[in-house]
């Protein structure tokens, strides 16, 4: 869609101009959660292919891969707003097939009552 288009492009322009890829901001966000919270995967491969780390960890232990999978984690300040997240299916498995790990590799602690457990 547009917006996805254009922050596509917002982000080539930053990084073409020099912008660090794995500067964070406002929470300890990089771009590259930033893309993943919106699902704009070509965002997404182009920070990493340019490279962005997956491995970054936000202010409350958030990495762009958690924030794909709407992982609530125990440092959230507001578990329950936090619970509305959308899902990033494509961005999740896009991030995954490069090389992003999995929360649980890292130690950080999740909520258990929003985590759906396989049996």
């Amino acid at each position: 869609d547009d917006e996805k288009t254009h922050l596509l492009e917002v982000t080539r322009l930053l990084v073409d101009l020099g912008a660090d890829v794995n500067a964070t901001g406002e929470h300890g966000w990089t771009a590259l959660h930033g893309a993943a919270y919106k699902g704009v995967d070509a965002a997404v491969r182009f920070l990493v292919e340019r490279g962005a780390r997956t491995d970054v960890l936000d202010d409350y232990g958030q990495t762009p891969l958690s924030i794909a999978n709407a992982v609530i984690t125990v440092k959230s300040k507001d578990a329950y707003y936090q619970s509305s997240r959308v899902v990033r299916t494509s961005t999740s498995e896009l991030l995954l097939r490069l090389g992003a790990k999995p929360l649980a590799e890292s130690g950080v602690q999740i909520f258990e009552l929003f985590y759906n457990k396989q049996p």
